[in-house]
């Protein structure tokens, strides 16, 4: 721990006092047995050990008892974030008693006790501190003033992030505060990021999101893959209505059957139906029922085989298998033999959770994470398909006409884009450059090829369309000649289809020099951030692995610093925020912030529905709605919030930070200050001069926004 001047020359002063005060008297023995207490800011005490002399170090801050709203794991950041506290509470006590020595004035024997118990409690409170772990001292509280800790969550190698918000609106923070409710308020900044970073290159990572290695090895082409092998078996576990499993593909497949588990291999009830769904959007994609009309059955083993039309499944895809209308004579299999699953040598991933719902021929909607139970597989239903090296020809289509923004549109050079026009004609050129496509210069020139449609497709129609196919590796530029500039024009990025094949002989090949090279990118950054820390004192590196998936823990690690650390409000932010800092303090002030009673201050999400895919995707929470939450832009936290959180030794991690957040705290009566100055969209969105806090910027807009601010006192311009 690092104690500044101001507080080493209190602390010793006022041990050279005291124990100059024990010279004059004589008073009891330090040997003998007292009741030490030190008393906190809010007029609560906090025992102290009693030893029989005055410890300089204790052996362990465990033998320390501690109050009921402090947790052992943020003991001695506590106790010694309270030590500046401590030496000015005990001065303020005794300094009657050392005016009355100094004036030659005889003390009593109760009055010579007080003095050798502060003593002893500035002693241990000392040694107390000295055995806390290196954490930063921060500026001693006073009796009417208050710490906002700035919790700004940052990856490992944001360094330019971090140097952008230090010349901006941190640097602002730092060097100002706020009088309310007849307290001032004063701010630091800290930058939160985990010790340590991800081992695996991000090319062999399963998702850019985890540290999670890819789980494609060895995929098995050209051939059918049963999912689930069962032998003729018995099963052992009741099912609810639905039951089912989900699943990633690595690569693109195509579904031909859908399966069902029939116990001891006797058949399955006439109610039975398999789906698959999507899962982001819960919208089925194949179902098959064993007593539909025409449904071609297979059997093979306890697995009953329902053939479907089949559909191709593109790499990424998330998908469910759930099994509805199942009954007690249709028990699942309950297994640990590994041998019965097949993912193609890593062609799908199977989640390592159990979903099931209560509602017939629903999508199940509760998950039974993996920790919580006991076998390694429940089988209902499962899915046979086959592999594909390329990617298989699509077709997309897209509605043409003006006034419409197109995006950029990648294609694979099998595929083709279908423009559609409510018009009888589609006039349409390809140009040679982009600069050509900006500028909507379509003269002879600059047009590589006219595939303009005069009539309509077919007769008797009154609209036109066009497929633009057979177009080769790279950028292709088109638009309309009469209305470009009207925006009726579209680029194309088409690429080689990727080939499953290559690409893992390519990860196979250079593995070991991507780790190599990883592992020094790693060091150096490991390196780059030890200077960081030196050189502006603001970073606080946490205990854990620094990824995306991670922030929940980041988020509660930090808060638990912030309460151990004495502070009476934290703002949790991001690195990509703007911070309008004015009206910060001016709407923090006019708030009203009970001293008693916890609050909540941010822009809130009610209601707010459960992703199950994609960045978002959650495991743990088996709602369909989160309890309210304030969005990430920036939310600030009450001390008792703080007290609540850091007493929460290891809550559960949902998908992600904010989300965390409001179901942490979903069970206090907070006070919740709903504020829509917190903004959740990005400038594009809700820039107006009344936000607090401006999210997902980029380093270039955040500086731009501060330079506003500073001519114009409008961030926006």
């Amino acid at each position: 721990m690092q104690l500044s001047v101001l507080q080493l020359v209190l602390m010793l002063a006022a041990v050279i006092v005291l124990n100059t005060s024990l010279l004059i008297y004589n008073l009891p023995s330090a040997n003998s047995p007292i009741n030490t207490t030190v008393y906190d800011d809010d007029d609560t005490s906090i025992p102290l050990p009693v030893t029989n002399t005055p410890p300089l170090r204790p052996k362990t801050l465990e033998e320390v008892p501690l109050p009921g709203h402090v947790s052992r794991d943020s003991s001695s950041v506590y106790l010694s974030s309270r030590l500046p506290y401590l030496v000015t509470r005990l001065k303020k006590e005794t300094s009657s008693l050392l005016a009355r020595v100094t004036n030659g004035t005889n003390l009593s024997s109760s009055e010579q006790e007080t003095l050798r118990v502060a003593q002893q409690q500035l002693l241990q409170a000392t040694a107390l501190a000295l055995a806390a772990p290196d954490n930063k001292a921060l500026p001693a509280d006073t009796s009417n003033t208050s710490r906002l800790l700035v919790m700004i969550l940052s990856a490992r190698d944001n360094f330019d992030q971090r140097t952008a918000l230090r010349e901006t609106w941190v640097e602002v923070f730092k060097n100002n505060g706020v009088s309310y409710q007849g307290r001032q308020l004063t701010v630091v900044p800290r930058f939160l990021v985990g010790n340590r970073g991800c081992e695996v290159p991000p090319a062999y990572r399963r998702s850019r999101y985890s540290c999670e290695a890819k789980h494609l090895l060895n995929p098995v082409l050209n051939q059918a893959i049963f999912v689930h092998t069962v032998p003729v078996t018995k099963g052992t576990t009741i099912p609810a209505d639905t039951e089912g499993f989900d699943f990633e593909t690595q690569h693109w497949i195509s579904v031909r059957k859908l399966g069902v588990f029939d116990s001891t291999g006797d058949g399955i009830g006439p109610d039975v139906v398999v789906r698959l769904y999507d899962r982001s959007s819960r919208k089925v994609v194949l179902e098959a029922q064993a007593s539909g009309a025409g449904t071609q059955v297979t059997r093979s083993g306890s697995m009953v085989w329902l053939d479907v039309l089949g559909v191709v499944l593109p790499r990424g895809f998330k998908g469910t298998i759930a099994v509805s209308g199942l009954t007690d004579a249709d028990p699942m299999l309950t297994t640990r033999d590994e041998s019965i699953l097949n993912t193609g040598g890593g062609l799908i991933f199977i989640e390592p959770y159990r979903r099931y719902g209560l509602q017939h021929q629903t999508y199940p909607d509760v998950i039974v994470p993996a920790e919580e139970q006991d076998p390694t597989f429940l089988v209902a239903g499962s899915f046979q398909f086959d592999s594909v090296r390329t990617t298989p020809a699509s077709t997309y289509t897209l509605a043409w006409k003006s006034g419409v923004s197109y995006p950029e549109v990648k294609l694979y050079e099998q595929d083709s884009l279908r423009l559609t026009s409510s018009e009888a004609s589609l006039p349409l050129v390809e140009l040679r450059t982009e600069d050509a496509w900006t500028a909507c210069q379509t003269d002879a020139k600059n047009v590589l090829r006219d595939l303009s449609l005069q009539s309509p497709a077919a007769p008797g129609q009154d609209s036109a369309a066009l497929t633009l196919s057979g177009l080769k590796d790279g950028m292709h530029y088109f638009a309309d000649p009469r209305k470009c500039a009207s925006g009726m024009k579209i680029k194309l990025r088409v690429t080689r289809s990727p080939d499953i094949v290559e690409q893992i002989e390519a990860l196979n090949e250079n593995r070991s020099v991507a780790f190599a090279d990883w592992r020094l990118h790693l060091a150096d950054s490991q390196s780059r951030l030890k200077a960081e820390i030196q050189e502006h004192e603001d970073v606080l590196e946490l205990d854990m692995q620094d990824t995306y998936r991670h922030l929940p823990l980041k988020l509660h690690l930090g808060l638990r610093y912030a309460y151990g650390q004495g502070f009476d409000y934290a703002l949790k932010t991001d690195d990509d925020v703007y911070i309008h800092t004015s009206r910060f303090f001016e709407q923090f002030a006019t708030r009203v912030w009970p001293s008693t009673r916890p609050t909540w201050w941010g822009s809130f999400r009610v209601n707010w529905p459960v992703e199950r895919s994609g960045k978002w995707q959650e495991h743990e929470y088996q709602g369909s709605q989160y309890a309210p939450f304030a969005c990430g832009s920036g939310s600030v936290l009450s001390r008792q919030l703080l007290e609540h959180l850091a007493g929460m030794p290891a809550p559960r991690m949902f998908q992600g930070e904010d989300v965390s957040l409001g179901l942490w705290l979903a069970g206090v009566d907070a006070l919740t200050l709903n504020d829509n100055g917190w903004s959740c969209f990005g400038k594009d969105v809700s820039c107006n001069p009344k936000f607090i806090s401006l999210p997902e910027l980029k380093i270039s807009e955040i500086k731009e926004a501060h330079a506003n601010a500073l001519t114009c006192s409008n961030p926006c311009g």
